[in-house]
């Protein structure tokens, strides 16, 4: 795409990808403080794409120099990975375990070793009707559907007694 034809509106594309807010950004450019038609500009295709553009070209750029950074001093993924097993080595021969461990840890999670796991503890209790549960259970055996599926409907007054 390249550079906007509007200087103003390059500007204000190179502000936004830089973090700045619209309204912000639209002062920056030199256009007059208007929230309105900083959201209208925000919002144009060609500015978003612009955006889009710069930070796209940025994060290859930084990409570039770290890879570039890592070559010029020799360190790739197997010299990682055979120092890290150096390091659980001497580690455990030295008899330090925490940083045996922790060279171990990082080894596992580079091969996908651990998976995380997340638990959700629901603290809803109703002594006085199953009725929520009774749903919950219904909802669980049926059948998969296409579309989405109504609203669950609980009738609390109804349950109190």
């Amino acid at each position: 795409m390249g550079l906007l034809r509007n200087s103003r509106h390059e500007v204000f594309a190179r502000a936004i990808a830089d973090g700045h807010s619209a309204t912000q950004a639209h002062g920056i450019a030199g256009f007059s403080a208007d929230r309105a038609n900083a959201g209208r500009l925000r919002h144009r295709d060609d500015i978003s794409r612009r955006v889009d553009e710069i930070l796209t070209a940025r994060t290859r750029a930084a990409d570039k120099a770290l890879v570039s950074a890592a070559a010029r001093v020799g360190v790739d993924e197997a010299w990682i990975l055979r120092n890290l097993k150096r390091n659980v080595i001497l580690a455990m021969r030295a008899g330090d375990r925490s940083a045996a461990a922790r060279s171990l840890e990082l080894l596992g999670k580079h091969l996908n070793l651990f998976v995380d796991r997340k638990s959700i503890e629901i603290n809803y209790v109703d002594d006085d009707s199953d009725q929520y549960l009774v749903r919950l259970m219904q909802l669980v055996d049926a059948k998969t559907v296409e579309h989405e599926p109504a609203p669950l409907v609980i009738d609390h007054e109804a349950a109190e007694p």
